[in-house]
């Protein structure tokens, strides 16, 4: 069957996390050289299952895959994707990228603790600040305030 392919726009969350329009497009050109690569090689093994294989259709064939597949390397050079080495390492180690996903929401959600009880100490902190700063005003205007006048009995 002919594969098809979806080459949707950049989503608002893709452009949050800064996807360009110009490696959105880069990326559907890659999709579509994947889907195009990916429709050749059934092809080609449609054509190598049959008994009557068309030697001149076989090439053409093989000729449209490599060049198919250096249009994805061409164009994912442009996309400028960066993978974690660590997404990569856990591919490579034959572990699902699922674990990866799971292992960074968790530290994801580790910082963001972290980082609300260390607002919440500056708050305080500030709101300390704050008091003693009042305190202090308090003290130095009260050295400036005449001091009652005591009379002196004989």
């Amino acid at each position: 069957g002919v594969r098809t392919c979806r080459c949707a726009e950049i989503s608002p969350a893709q452009k949050q996390f800064g996807m360009t329009d110009a490696t959105g497009a880069a990326l559907a050109r890659v999709e579509e050289h994947i889907c195009t690569t990916l429709n050749e090689i059934t092809q080609i093994d449609c054509m190598t299952q049959s008994p009557e294989v068309d030697n001149d259709l076989l090439f053409a064939s093989i000729t449209a895959l490599v060049d198919g597949l250096e249009h994805v390397q061409t164009d994912s050079r442009s996309a400028d994707i960066r993978l974690p080495l660590q997404l990569l390492e856990c591919i490579d180690t034959a572990r699902s990228p699922d674990e990866f996903s799971a292992a960074l929401a968790e530290h994801s959600a580790a910082a963001k603790r972290d980082l609300g009880i260390k607002t919440q100490a500056l708050n305080s902190l500030g709101e300390a600040v704050q008091r003693l700063a009042a305190q202090e005003a308090l003290l130095s205007s009260s050295a400036e305030l005449p001091l009652p006048h005591t009379t002196a009995t004989s």
